[in-house]
């Protein structure tokens, strides 16, 4: 058998089995052609490819892969997994083109990718310091981030006191967190060995006794412009809806102007979650007003149209009819609202909506009559269940352990461990239960380290039933 020509080489650097595709990496690293950069860099967006893609673009000249990593970056067409991909590549280049690159990923809209960008910046920051041009420019950058974080805030501000904004204040919570983690990193990126991430978790906590340590950080490292913008964002006797009415003229301040704004926006969420409060408010006079071209049909908004309950028939009128979708729906209950229930359990309530519906679309709504065996003690642990409505006796035989109620979770160690189950679980009278599958779930938390970093975080405390 002859040696393998780059052509082939490239076919095996796409092929379906990342065992494949990890060995055809391996030999692309010793060929001395640039035109096999392109494929390597496409295996950076898949977890089980990209430590041996980046240790295969390593064998290539620097300039020449930096190059093609910032024009693959910022291609119109490029996919979110391989613009992830790359901009973790960068961390390992420590140089003044790897920062250059990054910086042009801090216009970006989408939350995720612009804190993964920052996360890139520091790390490359504190092997290759940045210039005193470079910190000016990140100024007008922290500049336009702040504008977001003050808008989201005058958004929470005027969101009505009722059930119906629960997602919507949940996502409006959870990006002006993060925004304001990714602008206390941007503002020590003059001093980047500052132990920011400490000073990130006082906040976080907002521990009284350590707060004041990051309120000295900023008042005494920040540029003045960057003191300006964070400090009402962390300090709590600076009001911080006053303060972004005064640094920024142009924010929208209505609450009508902002939801039609998101249900407009290309966030699929956002306009989920946006349409969900104005339907269950009856707010008709806000419907009149949605551009309906503008609106992206999604599996959310099939399920929120076709559950209108709407005995009027005055809302549905103003929905198009191309909005429904005539499939007939089956289960008890929508993504969104399985959403909802999945934030009332301990395990999860600390994950933002945006993510959690993942788990939610994965979910499986089960019924159990009174008194029926939902599994047996020595039971293989396939999955985990949170109780929707009713009650589980938890027992062995006839021995009663406790009996778990709604927004309770019981399974997931198993689950996670694998081990068999180690008590019996029977409805106590007649009960509904979310139940998600091993096989799912596993795919999740390999693909999304926000799922992971809090599952991981809330099991030592012990929030379920472990059997």
């Amino acid at each position: 058998m002859g040696i393998m020509n780059d052509e082939e080489l490239i076919n095996f650097l796409h092929h379906s089995s990342h065992e494949i595709r990890e060995e055809s990496l391996r030999i692309a690293a010793k060929r001395d052609n640039p035109e096999l950069i392109d494929h390597i860099i496409g295996n950076l967006a898949y977890p089980k490819t990209a430590m041996q893609a980046r240790l295969a673009l390593g064998g290539f000249e620097e300039d020449l892969v930096l190059h093609n990593l910032d024009k693959l970056l910022f291609k119109e067409d490029s996919e979110f997994q391989i613009r992830m991909g790359i901009i973790r590549c960068l961390k390992q280049y420590k140089v003044e083109n790897s920062l250059n690159i990054l910086q042009k990923g801090l216009n970006e809209n989408y939350l995720i990718i612009l804190r993964e960008v920052t996360n890139s910046l520091i790390s490359v920051s504190r092997g290759y310091p940045a210039s005193t041009e470079f910190i000016k420019e990140i100024e007008l950058n922290l500049d336009q981030i702040a504008q977001r974080v003050y808008q989201l805030v005058l958004f929470l501000n005027c969101l009505p006191d009722d059930d119906n904004c629960f997602l919507i204040r949940d996502h409006i919570s959870s990006d002006i967190k993060k925004l304001i983690r990714i602008m206390l990193k941007l503002g020590v990126l003059h001093d980047p060995k500052t132990p920011i991430e400490t000073y990130i978790q006082y906040v976080a906590n907002q521990d009284p006794e350590l707060m004041p340590y990051v309120l000295e950080l900023v008042d005494t490292t920040f540029s003045q412009a960057n003191r300006k913008l964070t400090m009402p964002l962390i300090d709590i006797d600076i009001d911080e809806v006053i303060a972004g009415k005064d640094f920024f003229d142009e924010l929208l301040v209505e609450f009508d102007d902002l939801i039609l704004f998101w249900i407009h926006g290309a966030h699929k969420w956002k306009t989920a979650i946006g349409l969900n409060y104005i339907i269950k408010s009856n707010r008709q006079d806000l419907l009149k007003k949605i551009n309906w071209d503008k609106i992206q049909n999604t599996i959310f908004i099939d399920q929120l149209f076709s559950r209108i309950e709407d005995k009027s028939g005055k809302i549905k009128e103003m929905i198009p009819s191309k909005m429904f979708n005539i499939k007939k729906e089956t289960d008890m209950y929508s993504i969104l609202e399985k959403t909802i229930l999945l934030k009332s359990v301990d395990l999860f309530k600390n994950i933002p909506g945006d993510v959690l519906t993942r788990i939610a679309q994965i979910s499986e709504e089960t019924f159990h009559s009174e008194e029926k065996l939902m599994f047996s003690e020595g039971d293989y642990g396939d999955s985990m269940y949170i109780v929707v409505d009713g009650n589980v006796r938890i027992h062995k035989g006839e021995h009663h352990i406790v009996t778990l109620g709604k927004s309770t979770v019981l399974g997931e160690m198993a689950l996670l461990d694998q081990e068999p189950r180690s008590a019996d679980a029977t409805a106590e009278a007649e009960t509904t239960v979310l139940k998600i599958e091993q096989d799912g779930f596993y795919e999740l938390m390999a693909g999304n380290s926000e799922i992971m970093q809090q599952i991981i975080k809330m099991l030592p405390e012990g929030c379920g039933i472990q059997i």
